[in-house]
């Protein structure tokens, strides 16, 4: 069970350290074998480092659970690869859950093994409205690499940020969010599902949200120059977090699920390189 004596005797010294501190309730809310191993192993990480990752299957493509024992961004929030959190279910739709759990609130993501880049993104969100007024979602290419500004693109965030006074819950992005023209909100919804499509080519940047199989909903060609892909390090991720780490407003788990995913690579367009 434990690689070695080390890591027993630390196993047995988290256990009695999360029943002094209260932690240990929240571990036991369920009989999962399963959750609790994961919940354990987020204990045992070194402190900042994330845990080994757990990887699921969706849309047929693989995709690791991000996991860590201290806050990390967004947000900052801790973030766990319990299947509490993250799963995919009998139909094959992914469930994102905000989770409490050993005593803290719990965030979900997952990373695409796949690599992408220019190409035809496109989505499916089910019950992504009304979420929690101190929740986002998020659906964003991300680069691990030098790339500006991460070569994020936000081809969905739904959230009020804090301020569900607002009209708009929605919005896209291109980082920086503080550039000017990079960022336009939207109204999305309330229930049914919602199609999301973004097309990036060296040429044009152009986002569409589709209600069901109705109405567009919101359409945008971005104005700038286009962000330039570099590197080969470009991943897809989705993600359900706190705005600035605050508790959910309503004080109850948050969930969204994302029914399908697909990425359509361009042809014959070359990656840039420094």
């Amino acid at each position: 069970m434990f690689a070695n004596r080390r890591q027993a005797v630390k196993t047995i010294q988290v256990f009695f350290l999360a029943l002094f501190v209260g932690a240990l309730p929240g571990l036991f809310r369920t009989s999962n074998p399963c959750v609790l191993m994961a919940a354990a192993a987020e204990w045992l990480l070194p402190a900042g480092l994330e845990a080994p990752e757990r990887e699921i299957t969706f849309q047929g493509q693989p995709w690791a659970v991000k996991a860590s024992r201290e806050r990390v961004g967004p947000g900052p929030n801790y973030f766990s690869a319990s299947r509490e959190n993250v799963f995919v279910d009998t139909e094959g739709r992914l469930h994102l859950k905000i989770v409490w759990r050993a005593g803290r609130w719990t965030s979900a993501e997952v990373i695409s093994r796949q690599t992408v880049g220019y190409g035809t993104y496109r989505f499916e969100v089910e019950q992504a409205n009304p979420l929690d007024a101190n929740a986002v979602l998020g659906a964003f290419t991300w680069g691990d690499e030098s790339g500006p500004h991460y070569n994020e693109i936000d081809a969905l965030e739904v959230g009020h940020f804090g301020d569900d006074s607002g009209y708009a819950n929605a919005q896209v992005v291109v980082q920086p969010a503080e550039a000017k023209g990079n960022l336009q909100r939207f109204l999305l919804p309330h229930g049914g599902s919602t199609t999301h499509i973004m097309h990036w080519r060296p040429e044009g940047l152009q986002f569409q949200a589709v209600e069901g199989d109705g109405p567009v909903i919101h359409e945008w060609s971005y104005p700038r120059t286009v962000p330039n892909l570099s590197g080969d390090n470009l991943h897809f991720r989705f993600n359900l977090w706190l705005y600035q780490g605050r508790p959910p407003s309503g004080k109850k788990e948050v969930e969204v699920i994302i029914k399908s995913f697909s990425f359509e690579p361009a042809q014959s367009i070359p990656r840039i390189t420094s």
